[in-house]
């Protein structure tokens, strides 16, 4: 069975939504100039706050835990094996710091499998996280909108807005494999990372880049996400031969040193990444798909708050 075979039934069960929040400032917000951990971290304070309701010191020692929202969505170990997080902040690329009262903030937030079965309890945690506050003094901010897009459809539509109390289906905007399907052959390919991209190759973290090591991540992360879901597959040496093939004609990636601090650990992270534009050539059309989906998904480490982001640009066909 050929590796291009197994890819496409690796991505089959895959399902996702795009959505993008819109606050209003109620008091001055103050925060940092990357705000992906800022927010993941209040929006699953929030939910957690909702669903919890034995409190225990981990979500595994808890008696309900089988049938937790929160712990199906945020949980980073389940049954003491690590489990990939089946969403993806997209915080603003602005690096504003400071929002006045009245003026809107916005981010984006993904949706993958399971968790768009949850979208009604994320959309009341969203109330809640901006009634806690955020950022530094914990400036409140109210839901204004939160609004589904499919990205590759240019369709979109808003699914709730402050003061109704319905929110809307968004079955026609989900985003599956079929809409990511290249028809045509592409030879040249830009893609831009947006923000730190963090791959690994034997356990370390690469300064460098080939398509081989970004396809390479992008299979991991499509298989750890598939296994959630409960259809892994496996090895894909075929394709991973056809990547090394593929030659970059131009390339100002360099890398990108962020930093966080990490309530839990009570110290500050470098989470550095590579960011910038290389431009790909050779016959890129059977990992269109992929690579699509790693538009939505993000790819590499730390993608739950944004990291490894990346658009492709343009693309230029052959013919």
């Amino acid at each position: 069975m050929s590796s291009f075979f197994h890819v496409a039934e690796l991505m089959a069960p895959l399902r996702a939504g795009m959505f993008w929040v819109s606050y209003r400032a109620e008091e001055e917000l103050y925060l940092p100039p990357y705000q992906g951990s800022t927010l993941r971290g209040a929006l699953g304070s929030a939910l957690r706050q909702m669903m919890c309701v034995t409190i225990p010191p981990d979500c595994d020692s808890c008696l309900v835990s089988d049938r937790c929202i929160y712990r199906n969505i945020f949980a980073t170990v389940r049954d003491k094996q690590a489990v990939a997080r089946p969403y993806v902040i997209k915080p603003p690329l602005t690096q504003r710091t400071i929002y006045y009262p009245g003026e809107v903030m916005e981010f984006g937030l993904v949706l993958i499998g399971q968790a768009l079965d949850y979208l009604p309890y994320l959309v009341i945690a969203l109330q809640k996280m901006g009634h806690n506050g955020i950022g530094r003094g914990r400036g409140r901010m109210a839901l204004q909108e939160v609004r589904a897009q499919h990205p590759y459809r240019q369709q979109g539509m808003t699914i709730y807005a402050a003061g109704q109390n319905i929110i809307e289906a968004v079955d026609d905007l989900i985003i599956t494999t079929p809409d990511l399907v290249f028809d045509g052959p592409a030879t040249n390919m830009v893609l831009e990372f947006i923000t730190p991209t963090r791959l690994k190759r034997e356990g370390r973290l690469r300064d460098d880049f080939t398509f081989e090591l970004l396809v390479r991540a992008l299979l991991r992360r499509v298989y750890d996400l598939s296994s959630v879901q409960g259809s892994p597959v496996g090895a894909h040496d075929e394709l991973l031969l056809q990547a090394a093939d593929i030659a970059i004609s131009e390339s100002s990636l360099e890398w990108f040193d962020w930093e966080r601090y990490s309530r839990r650990q009570k110290s500050r992270m470098k989470l550095g990444g590579l960011v910038g534009r290389v431009v790909l050539q050779g016959d890129l059309a059977p990992f269109m798909p992929l690579v699509r989906w790693g538009e939505v998904l993000h790819v590499g480490k730390n993608t739950a708050f944004g990291l490894g982001q990346y658009r492709v640009k343009n693309r230029q066909s052959a013919g």
